[in-house]
């Protein structure tokens, strides 16, 4: 429904987007992107990190690259817009106890590779997108598959 939308562009947007979001989880601060995400997920994001707030965790999520955008799905429904990518992508991501600096999960060292799908919206005329939701492809999530 957007004349002036550019494939292209909304790519870059998306991933900035997302290096916005991943470094926000990873700082246990949601402040920063309550703007550009949708406020379900907002809620969900919050109730995952105060239970690892409770558990005293810290999810790292670090040398984060992104090697392919895709968009996968575009409409409109129920008077919104939504445009799904796909990002494949590779990181480190692990979970530390936040009293030792002890790992607990996953690794420092050996990054690991997955596809993700998250899916942008906004109100037909709208021209700010927002994050409503994450899909992740768990059969793909592998380190043995990272090069």
């Amino acid at each position: 429904m957007d004349p002036a939308f550019d494939e292209n562009r909304f790519k870059e947007l998306a991933e900035d987007m997302f290096f916005k979001i991943q470094g926000a989880w990873t700082r246990r601060d949601l402040t920063s992107i309550q703007n550009i995400i949708s406020p379900e997920l907002m809620r969900h994001f919050k109730r995952e990190i105060d239970e690892y707030l409770e558990k005293g965790l810290v999810n790292r999520l670090e040398n984060i690259a992104i090697r392919q955008v895709e968009i996968v799905d575009a409409g409109q429904r129920f008077g919104e817009e939504y445009i799904t990518v796909k990002f494949l992508a590779s990181l480190l991501d692990y979970k530390i106890d936040e009293k030792t600096n002890q790992i607990i999960s996953g690794s420092a060292i050996e990054p690991v590779k997955f596809i993700e799908y998250w899916t942008f919206q906004r109100k037909i005329g709208d021209k700010n997108w927002v994050l409503g939701g994450i899909t992740q492809e768990s059969d793909y999530y592998s380190k043995d598959m990272v090069q």
